[in-house]
């Protein structure tokens, strides 16, 4: 019997490459990254998981819709998608009046279009078997608006609205589609935001930026590995019979999601709203 079929993207470092080779376990996984050249610490955590045989690194960049299309071929030789984890994203800090249009635009077009393009290439795919898990990863920033990360939680914002929009839909034709809000990750994602240098800033920006750094560095320190977020998504999400439209990870920052979303932390309420109102003789 075949495996079941997962594609992760931005699965060269962190969360897309400990979900790559724990998913690998049993699946076939489709590990996407910007470049091959970025394949090695993958490929070596395949090798000492013992998953090698069950994992093809895949040349993707989510911003492409070319590069995206050329999924086609690939997902149609493995002959289904079960699993689809939108993980690629990244960080432009900063407030709007000192970020470019063109890397806020850059923001969008990775952490929401990239998620829809990768959506469109596998949806055909989970229509057509009736069956497949959509996983998104969004974060605390994506119900809690956090200083100086503008964009970054605009970006996970729409794609909350997105998935909360999609969920009944998606599982007249049993679809299952989530949003994972993990905190901070002990991975390079800290470090590879983009943000401003506050010496270069007005008075009026330079210390609420200073301080804002400070509590970010602090909170990603004391953060999750990739590999217990990874355990979470495998447990409530992959594993699951019928997942929840949010999961969140980190059970220390848990009280933000309990502030912010009351009773629909989880996503049950919203959804029962819009299947009772929109979908009620599905």
């Amino acid at each position: 019997m075949s495996l079941p079929v997962a594609l992760v993207t931005g699965a060269n470092s962190g969360l897309g490459l400990a979900l790559a080779v724990k998913l690998a376990k049993n699946h076939l996984v489709f590990a996407g990254m910007r470049a091959l050249s970025k394949k090695d610490a993958l490929v070596e955590a395949a090798t000492q998981a013992a998953v090698s045989e069950n994992l093809r690194p895949l040349e993707l960049d989510v911003n492409s819709d070319a590069s995206v299309d050329a999924l086609g071929p690939v997902l149609k030789e493995a002959g289904r998608v079960d699993v689809l984890v939108n993980n690629a994203g990244y960080s432009q800090a900063g407030s709007v009046e000192f970020i470019s249009m063109e890397a806020m635009k850059a923001q969008m077009e990775t952490n929401l279009f990239g998620v829809i393009r990768c959506q469109k290439a596998c949806l055909p795919f989970m229509r057509a078997q009736k069956s497949g898990k959509i996983i998104n990863i969004s974060s605390v920033g994506g119900v809690y608006g956090q200083p100086f990360n503008d964009i970054y939680c605009a970006s996970k914002f729409a794609l909350e609205g997105m998935i909360e929009s999609q969920a009944p839909v998606f599982r007249t034709f049993g679809v299952y589609v989530s949003c994972v809000q993990p905190g901070a990750i002990k991975s390079s994602f800290f470090q590879n935001a983009q943000r401003p240098d506050p010496s270069k800033l007005p008075a009026e920006y330079a210390q609420p930026l200073q301080s804002t750094l400070e509590a970010y560095r602090t909170s990603a320190s004391s953060g999750q590995t990739p590999e217990e977020v990874a355990d979470v998504i495998i447990q409530q999400i992959v594993e699951a019979a019928e997942p929840p439209v949010r999961v969140q990870t980190n059970p220390s920052i848990q009280f933000v999601f309990e502030q912010q979303c009351g009773k629909n932390v989880a996503g049950d309420v919203a959804f029962a709203t819009s299947k009772a109102r929109f979908l009620s003789g599905l």
